[in-house]
């Protein structure tokens, strides 16, 4: 059974103020696709609740729907502490009696779900929702990842990495399955799109003439002299789902600016290999932290990125709060869909090329 359509309301009244009566419908997503999607999908679903004042649930299940093999799910790391916000998480079907299922597809050009709290129902919001206009009246999503898990990141970044004594620009490259849909992804190139990028935020720092870099990441950096203080090293750190290509793309840039850069692969060799000295780190489970989400984050506070057309990088540069930040982005995401066609994606102050 289906009840009746939902009401779209895009006059100022139903913004007003939130309902007075108790609601009585619930609102709940599709949860599909990897990291990046089902970020975009929880914003929304908090923002909605909160818009509409109508409780908000998820079903907890442990993988979610994708194109292919299916997905991963973070119910137990970014997504913990969603009961906190309002948001009920799920793992079995609500008791008797049930109420019907209403579809809400997501609208284009975007416009933010507007909802009848006073009808009894299940929205079921349908679609990906990737555009920050959705939720950006409730941005939240900061405060909704536990901040245990940020401060764990931003500890891995400045152990293995050198954050906070590097100027750290985050490059992320994104493959697996987007090799296989040439037709659809743009598929950026190292030289045209990458090292544009690059060029673009350090210019002529990549010209400088310096020394080798130190052979550990935790030596200090260089003290100051009289006059201006030195500029920090610049260390490119590349995040990619393919370590042997990731591998090349560290190569083309540890050749090209030999002496005024460092570039390393984000993965678990190359913090082996810094050494045993920084075994101090603190640890969290991989239930808690899995490998992704601890690159997101550390993604996420990096002082400038360079994003792929990916969710997964469009969250590490939205939830990067670095002073003075950069974010570079592509301006082909879809093949067939240049901008502006795909203007939604982007947020303010970021720089397309």
């Amino acid at each position: 059974m289906r009840a009746s359509t939902p009401i779209f309301a895009a006059s100022a009244a139903a913004t007003a103020s939130l309902p007075t009566a108790p609601a009585k419908a619930l609102l709940t997503t599709n949860i599909v696709g990897g990291m990046g999607n089902q970020l975009f999908l929880i914003a929304n679903l908090l923002a909605t609740a909160r818009r509409t004042g109508i409780p908000a649930y998820v079903e907890a299940a442990p993988f979610s729907s994708s194109a292919g093999a299916p997905r991963p799910t973070y119910w137990g790391s970014l997504f913990r502490n969603l009961d906190r916000h309002g948001v009920q998480m799920r793992t079995s079907p609500p008791p008797l009696p049930p109420l019907p299922f209403v579809p809400v597809p997501e609208v284009r050009p975007v416009q933010k779900m507007r909802l009848d709290a006073q009808q009894a129902c299940v929205y079921n919001m349908i679609g990906f929702f990737q555009s920050e206009a959705f939720f950006d009246d409730h941005p939240i999503m900061s405060s909704v990842i536990p901040l245990e898990l940020r401060t764990f990141a931003r500890e891995h970044l400045t152990t293995y990495y050198g954050g906070g004594r590097c100027h750290t620009v985050a490059l992320h490259v994104r493959r697996g399955d987007y090799t296989d849909y040439a037709d659809i992804f743009e598929q950026l190139d190292v030289v045209e799109y990458y090292d544009t990028a690059v060029q673009q935020l350090l210019g002529g720092l990549l010209l400088r003439s310096s020394s080798p870099p130190p052979p550990s990441l935790l030596d200090s950096a260089p003290k100051s002299t009289a006059g201006t203080p030195p500029l920090p090293p610049l260390h490119l750190l590349v995040f990619c789902d393919e370590e042997r290509f990731g591998r090349t793309v560290v190569g083309y840039f540890r050749t090209k600016y030999t002496g005024a850069v460092m570039a390393s692969l984000v993965c678990a060799e190359t913090e082996a290999s810094v050494g045993s000295s920084n075994s101090a780190v603190s640890s969290l489970s991989e239930s808690m932290m899995p490998r992704d989400v601890l690159e997101l984050l550390m993604m996420s506070q990096c002082n400038d990125v360079v994003m792929a057309n990916s969710t997964y990088s469009w969250w590490g540069a939205y939830l990067n709060r670095a002073p003075l930040r950069r974010v570079i982005a592509p301006s082909r995401w879809f093949v067939k869909e240049p901008y502006p066609a795909s203007n939604h994606l982007y947020c303010p102050g970021w720089i397309l090329i």
